[in-house]
């Protein structure tokens, strides 16, 4: 009795773990009968179901930082559109097109001549011109070629604007000879000298009669000093003579209105008078004279009142439009017949769209 008594305490100990560990069999086998379940019923497994969305790798939301980015920059594009708006606008006043002028100015542009990177003033020099006259050497060492040059790109834009020039004398019934024809600009380099030699040179291929040359563009008028390697006469000189000087190529003669190295001012209209008898009476059917740049200075205004014809050259992107109207005034105050040619025009459209804008 002693020895079961003692015993019964660890009986029944092992019944507790025997209990215990049955229960965690049955929890077990329980579990896993479950999982041989749902590997049986996985739909990756069964051929007629398939999963509709995959999960998403985690990642940072930025809906927020992409709506300011977004925000910013089409308020940058508006800003950018409104600034160059206002620029062309209210800031920049320069002629650009020629509808800006014929509106502002109710005259046509009598030709647009587009920008070139030889559309620069040429100024040539004995020591420059050697002896053919073709071509001029730039700062740069580069060879250019002469207005006067048929491969020249302006000399198309020239021989357009001596057809235009004659249909406008003959409808007009100008007649008389000499034929006056002034060209101008508002500031050097704005092309006048050089459409004033190509046109004179068109002219002159015509071989409807003597075309003369004359530079009162001084001392800016080394241009045409040197023409074909022949250097000009003084235009008294050209007119009195009974046997003008050899002509630089056919029917074309050059002369200066005033000796070299003389200041624009000396060119007045008391001098000008003093040969406008000479120079009805000579033997040339046009006369281009290549006038001094248009300002407060210039003796142009009274110059052009004897012009038959006054081409204004204007600059595009340069000449304010309230120049371009004042100085078209004072030539027509001076009751000159001006046709303005806007030259060195850009256009920023590709050349689909150049025809619509």
């Amino acid at each position: 009795m002693k020895q079961l008594a003692d015993t019964t305490p660890q009986i029944a100990s092992l019944e507790r773990s025997k209990d215990l560990e049955e229960a965690n069999y049955e929890y077990f086998e329980g579990s896993l009968e479950k999982a041989r379940v749902d590997e049986a019923l996985d739909p990756s497994k069964m051929p007629n179901i398939s999963a509709v969305q995959r999960p998403s790798p985690p990642s940072l939301v930025t809906k927020t930082r992409d709506k300011v980015a977004l925000g910013l920059a089409i308020g940058g594009l508006f800003l950018g559109l409104g600034l160059g708006l206002g620029n062309e606008l209210f800031l920049n006043r320069s002629v650009k097109r020629p509808l800006e002028l014929e509106g502002q100015l109710h005259t046509p542009v009598f030709v647009s001549i587009p920008y070139s990177s030889a559309n620069n003033r040429l100024r040539l020099s004995k020591k420059s011109n050697g002896q053919n006259g073709k071509q001029t050497v730039r700062a740069n060492g580069k060879a250019e070629l002469a207005p006067w040059d048929p491969a020249h790109f302006i000399r198309p834009y020239a021989a357009a604007i001596r057809d235009r020039l004659g249909l406008y004398f003959e409808l007009q019934g100008i007649s008389h000879k000499p034929k006056l024809v002034g060209v101008t600009g508002f500031h050097e380099g704005a092309g006048s000298s050089t459409l004033a030699a190509s046109l004179a040179a068109s002219m002159s291929e015509t071989g409807e009669g003597k075309v003369l040359l004359v530079d009162a563009n001084i001392p800016n008028g080394e241009a045409h000093q040197f023409f074909d390697g022949r250097p000009a006469m003084p235009l008294k000189g050209a007119l009195e003579s009974s046997a003008p000087a050899s002509p630089a190529v056919d029917n074309l003669y050059l002369a200066t209105i005033s000796p070299p190295n003389a200041h624009p001012a000396r060119v007045g209209l008391k001098r000008f008078l003093a040969l406008m008898p000479n120079l009805k009476a000579s033997e040339f059917d046009y006369v281009i004279f290549d006038l001094p740049p248009l300002n407060q200075t210039s003796p142009t205004i009274g110059l052009a009142g004897f012009m038959d014809k006054v081409l204004l050259v204007v600059e595009a992107e340069k000449n304010n439009r309230e120049l371009v109207q004042r100085g078209y005034r004072e030539l027509m105050g001076a009751r000159a017949d001006v046709s303005i040619v806007l030259n060195k025009v850009r256009s920023y459209f590709p050349k689909w769209l150049e025809a619509k804008v």
